[in-house]
């Protein structure tokens, strides 16, 4: 850095431009210079992840390795040359984390260092927050109880087996224990110095919260929400707004993510705007021409709710209709039966009212059939109809659609375009 300052200032003959020029290309060598003792742990943990995740495709195979050029750029979070610890000197206070005082400068770090930061939910999101805010160095400058740093966490959940794969501070030994218990304690062997405090209270308008009035108004600085739910976010942004409490809402759905930073009075928050509805696939699409992963999965979800879902619910209403009534009253089984079927008609239709009845039928015949028998038959007999009627519903489905689609349209069948159908 020293070389290429000293080489402008020797050739007086070169231009203005030019020494400008060279005088930023010095400065910009001596942020890289300085940052190259730095540790940025959000930062890290992006290039693990993907980093991670090309190991995985290409040691299984299976899926489509990265073929592209990845540039990150941020250079606006380093300091000005000339200010704070840029001299290179090792910052003596914040020894715990000294390459990220090379980056944001002493300054930012100690008032980062004193921040009060509430963590809500200890998930997936959670315990990635925690991760990064405690290799950063986060509430390390306690100083007294009161203005001291702190990470707050809460989350009512137990730790489950399913969690264990996608919430990285977790191990086989916390299974039962609360989330933000086993949080803490992992999260102090990233950072034995940092201070956190736990609760398992659900944050909302509850009665008893260790969040009330005082807690909002001089317990916290900053909320980081690691939610769920749209109801606890929305909760949680109205707080923000009331208190005028910095918010960062992050969330996730499959594959996708999304991250959204409040700035009190100037920014829009949380509950401002809302996401778009997804888009609705088309009906004949599901059943006849689905062409996307995502057309069979709810075609799938719509099966078997009809199947086990509106099917059984339907059935059950039918009978609690005939409660109380007894076999001698036919004229009162008629007259509610005809009354079911007149509801039918009018709510749904001809055609769907005769496909209710035909299951209806089909359903209590077999409850009907099984009731003479004893226990172990009427077990056999339940097993063999419901087999029969797998085996029947995988042929219509599988077998029988298939055929009569490709009768209809032949795998050299064109469209009005001319095109392959």
């Amino acid at each position: 850095a020293l070389s290429v300052e000293n080489a402008a200032e020797k050739n007086g003959g070169e231009s203005k431009t030019k020494k400008k020029l060279n005088k930023k290309a010095a400065s910009l060598v001596k942020k890289f210079v300085n940052t190259c003792a730095a540790k940025f742990t959000p930062l890290q943990g992006v290039m693990g992840a993907i980093v991670a995740q090309e190991a995985l495709k290409a040691a299984s195979g299976l899926y489509t390795p990265i073929h592209q050029f990845l540039l990150f750029d941020c250079e606006e979070v380093l300091m000005a040359p000339g200010t704070d610890t840029t001299s290179g000197s090792t910052p003596e206070l914040n020894s715990d984390t000294p390459g990220l005082c090379y980056i944001l400068g002493d300054k930012f770090v100690k008032t980062f260092q004193k921040r009060r930061i509430f963590v809500v939910g200890a998930g997936a999101i959670g315990c990635e927050l925690l991760k990064n805010l405690a290799a950063m160095g986060a509430a390390t400058n306690a100083g007294s109880k009161k203005k001291g740093g702190k990470l707050i966490v809460t989350d009512m959940d137990t730790i489950e087996k399913s969690n264990l794969s996608r919430q990285l501070l977790f191990r086989d030994s916390d299974l039962g224990n609360f989330k933000s218990v086993a949080a803490e304690h992992a999260a102090k062997m990233f950072n034995k110095n940092c201070a956190i405090e736990v609760h398992s209270s659900k944050v909302g308008d509850v009665d008893e919260s260790p969040f009330d009035e005082q807690f909002w108004s001089k317990g916290v600085d900053i909320v980081l929400n690691a939610l769920d739910n749209v109801d606890a976010r929305l909760y949680m942004d109205g707080q923000c707004v009331k208190y005028h409490k910095a918010l960062v809402d992050a969330g996730t759905l499959g594959p996708k993510g999304n991250v959204q930073v409040v700035v009190p009075k100037q920014s829009e928050s949380y509950a401002s705007s809302a996401d778009p509805p997804d888009e609705a696939i088309p009906v004949c699409t599901l059943k006849n021409f689905p062409y996307a992963i995502s057309h069979t999965i709810q075609w799938a979800r719509d099966l078997f709710d009809g199947l086990f879902v509106q099917r059984a619910q339907q059935a059950n209403d039918f009978v609690e209709s005939l409660v109380g009534v007894t076999s001698g009253e036919s004229d009162d089984i008629a007259n509610i039966i005809s009354d079911l079927a007149t509801k039918m008609l009018h709510e749904a239709g001809e055609e769907a009212a005769l496909v209710t009845a035909q299951e209806v039928g089909d359903d209590l015949q077999v409850i009907g059939e099984s009731q003479e028998i004893d226990t172990s038959e009427r077990t056999q007999l339940m097993r063999t109809k419901s087999l029969r009627w797998a085996v029947c519903l995988a042929r219509k489905l599988y077998v029988e659609s298939v055929d009569s689609l490709l009768a209809q349209h032949p795998l050299d069948s064109k469209d009005e375009d001319g095109d392959s159908f």
